[in-house]
């Protein structure tokens, strides 16, 4: 087994493979990477996640071409595509980790706010719990204030 790191979209990505394949995989995450700034120059992505969906969508398109126009081809052929499917399957599988690191990073960002809401909340009530007491103190004051100088 063989590792190297490619980068899509700026990201990094350290990829285990076949010894000797190294070059092939390389060059995937160089025809991704194309795709992915093709679609996003479109404007047609509203966020990193969209545009992984719209750029599989348009791979998959070009392998369903390749496929159709296959059928007829020779043996050999045949065997090319069925490397560039696997190929394909696991830049897929990359791009759907990329997906799923994006949505948890996004759910743990989302728990932080929710949990420093809370702690805002706690304490707006505990300040609210000791504002009353200063209150109720100041109170005291002043009616024994009130007091004092109604007896005088």
């Amino acid at each position: 087994m063989a590792e190297v790191t490619i980068t899509i979209n700026g990201r990094h990505y350290d990829i285990s493979c076949d010894s000797g394949q190294e070059g092939r995989i390389i060059d995937l995450a160089g025809y991704i990477d194309q795709k992915i700034s093709q679609v996003s120059q479109t404007g047609a992505a509203y966020n990193d996640s969209h545009l992984q969906i719209l750029t599989l969508l348009v791979v998959a398109d070009e392998l369903f071409e390749k496929k159709e126009k296959s059928s007829s081809a020779d043996p050999a052929e045949k065997q090319v595509d069925a490397a560039s499917d696997a190929q394909i399957k696991k830049m897929e599988k990359v791009l759907r980790e990329e997906i799923q690191a994006e949505y948890v990073e996004r759910l743990n960002m989302l728990q932080t706010q929710l949990a420093n809401s809370n702690s805002k909340s706690k304490q707006s009530d505990n300040d609210d719990a000791d504002m009353m007491k200063i209150i109720k103190h100041l109170t005291d004051r002043v009616g024994s204030l009130a007091v004092k100088v109604d007896s005088i």
